[in-house]
């Protein structure tokens, strides 16, 4: 909980101070300097505020730093990604439909893109309605 509680201060403070929040919570020392600063302790907010007043301050903007491994997801995790990814893909999805969007998508949904002829560049020709309507 401290974690999120440290992203959620740093984003609160960076809006205040006209900062760029994605940078300092991609930033590895940035985020270890808040984590020092005691998320469970009274207070937290206002050193937070303070330090990114500094990085402000400084001059230096929070270079993302590259991590040598990619994390891998939690089972929770992957499974908030997926139901996420599957509340975008509407019968008016707009964007690109790959594959995996054809798979993740319901049945329902993959027939209308299929019949309007979304699914064209996938080797899908448009495809007339049948049944009932």
């Amino acid at each position: 909980m401290s974690e999120t509680t440290a992203e959620l201060a740093v984003h609160l403070a960076a809006a205040a101070h006209q900062a760029d929040a994605a940078a300092l919570v991609d930033s590895a020392q940035f985020m270890a300097r808040v984590a020092a600063l005691g998320p469970d302790t009274p207070g937290f907010v206002d050193r937070v505020s303070a330090a990114v007043r500094q990085a402000v301050e400084s001059g230096r903007p929070a270079e993302p730093e590259p991590t040598p491994e990619a994390v891998p997801l939690s089972y929770n995790e992957q499974l908030m990604r997926t139901a996420a990814r599957q509340a975008q893909l509407t019968a008016d999805y707009d964007g690109s439909i790959t594959v995996e969007d054809v798979q993740l998508a319901s049945p329902r949904v993959v027939g209308e893109w299929a019949a309007a002829g979304k699914l064209a560049h996938l080797g899908v020709p448009a495809q007339r309605r049948r049944g009932r309507r």
